[in-house]
């Protein structure tokens, strides 16, 4: 199948110039000695080189030999029928076979799966028809007695000396540690990569909460700031009540003071703004007052909650979610915010948890400084009513000192408060009799003195027809 590379003839040639020079020699038998000579010189000559080739020849199959016996890839050559004639010795190893030549005149389909053969027999069958080699193609064997492997092959076609294709042949380098290797490189780059999408999601998870916790601060921040500006109570309950109002699209609310009376709603949203909506507000505050009135109270559907759904508030049915906030400054209950909202308001109370929280602290603080504010105010206006009151009650008692023959009177009155229920009197009837009264009301402060000025005007008004002390009294 090789050129002949002593004399460039193919052994075929050799061999048939042989035999017709014999029959020459047959022929000119009679020729001339000189002829005879020359024809058995051209014999020697065309034996040489037929020794020569052979000798050849013996040695590539020697090589061809030593090749297919001790490479460690599989080698093959096959027929047009893509049937072996002639494979390598590690090619019968891995099959487990005894000799390579059990596999002449025998396909792929006798030792591969039906899979693999046919995607072998396709490839060779375009060899064939086109001649264009197929040159490092990665492909997974799995023959039938034996776990998949990974190889890299490379086939191409056998020509005779025409250029005709008269079959195939092909080496795989077995790569399945390679591929085993690719495989683990690649589960932990995916492993690596699932990693980072789940650290980039947690990230973004915490910038989002970061971001929303700055957005809550920057309003409790605002809110804590429009409170401040306003120490009159009944300014602050409406900024109060837009503080939580504004966090639920769609709800109403009502901002209830605690008295020692009970609760007092002074100021109110939407519909508990009426009557009807007082009626609602006051009957849930009751189911508020009945669990500790520390704690808020929430119901993602007061309709099915235990507490409320006898009520059943024709006007709120869609506003089902129902919270009271207490308002407590140094633990001490202030007031109550009542919302009612619709059905993503439990959803938006869970997210903004914490910073409705902070908004009912600073809510509570600034209602208690307006009512500490209030008492303040009034107690100024009571005070400056105490010292009116004490100056008038000092002038209704006498400074001066009577002219009563035979008596040394002299009057001094210190009340023990702005004013108090002492009594001193004297004057002088329209008869010319001279009154003088001592008296000290039971009792301290405002009624004591009211108690005492009304004494003070009566003596006066007996007085004026009456002579004897007893009958005054009696009359007075």
């Amino acid at each position: 199948m090789s050129d002949n590379k002593a004399s460039g003839r193919d052994l075929k040639e050799i061999v048939s110039a042989l035999i017709e020079k014999t029959d020459n020699l047959k022929r000119n038998i009679n020729d001339t000695p000189a002829k005879l000579m020359e024809t058995v010189q051209q014999i020697r000559d065309i034996a040489e080189e037929l020794k020569k080739s052979g000798n050849e020849l013996l040695f590539e199959e020697q090589l061809l030999r030593t090749l297919m016996e001790n490479i460690p890839d599989s080698i093959f050559f096959k027929d047009t029928e893509s049937r072996f004639v002639r494979v390598s010795n590690a090619w019968a190893d891995r099959r487990k076979l005894s000799a390579p030549e059990e596999t002449i005149g025998k396909t792929d389909f006798d030792f591969f799966s039906l899979q693999h053969a046919q995607e072998a027999f396709n490839d060779e069958n375009k060899i064939i028809r086109t001649g264009i080699p197929i040159v490092g193609k990665v492909e997974c064997e799995t023959a039938l007695d034996e776990a998949e492997r990974w190889v890299l092959t490379t086939k191409m076609p056998i020509k005779d000396k025409n250029g005709q294709v008269t079959g195939t042949f092909g080496i795989s380098h077995d790569i399945t540690e390679i591929k085993m290797y690719e495989k683990a490189l690649q589960k932990a780059k995916d492993e690596l990569e699932i990693r980072v999408k789940e650290r980039t999601a947690d990230l973004q998870e915490a910038n989002k909460n970061l971001e929303s916790r700055i957005a809550q601060l920057d309003y409790i921040t605002s809110v804590s700031y429009d409170m401040a500006q306003h120490i009159e109570i009944d300014e602050l309950a409406p900024v109060v009540l837009w503080s939580f109002v504004s966090r639920f699209p769609d709800s109403i609310a009502c901002c209830c003071l605690w008295t020692p009376k009970g609760f007092l709603s002074i100021a109110a949203t939407g519909a508990l703004n009426t009557d009807n909506g007082r009626i609602v507000s006051e009957q849930a505050m009751a189911v508020f007052q009945s669990s500790p009135l520390h704690r808020t109270f929430i119901a993602e559907n007061w309709t099915e909650d235990d507490h409320l759904k006898q009520f059943n508030w024709p006007g709120m049915k869609n506003l089902p979610f129902y919270a009271a906030i207490p308002l407590l400054a140094d633990n001490r209950l202030i007031a109550v915010v009542q919302m009612f909202g619709g059905v993503n308001a439990a959803k938006v109370y869970k997210e903004e948890e914490k910073a409705l929280s902070a908004i009912a602290t600073q809510a509570a603080v600034s209602i208690s400084n307006a009512l500490h504010y209030r008492e303040l105010g009034e107690k100024s206006r009571l005070q400056g009513e105490l010292d009116a009151a004490r100056s008038i009650q000092q002038r209704l008692t006498p400074d001066w000192k009577p002219s009563i023959p035979h008596v040394n009177l002299k009057g001094l009155y210190y009340p023990a408060f702005e004013v108090g229920g002492d009594y001193l009197d004297y004057f002088k009837t329209d008869a010319g009799n001279w009154v003088v009264v001592i008296a000290d009301v039971c009792g301290k402060g405002v009624p004591a003195a009211l108690l005492m000025t009304m004494l003070r005007s009566s003596f006066r008004v007996e007085a004026r027809g009456e002579t004897s002390a007893r009958k005054l009294l009696c009359a007075v």
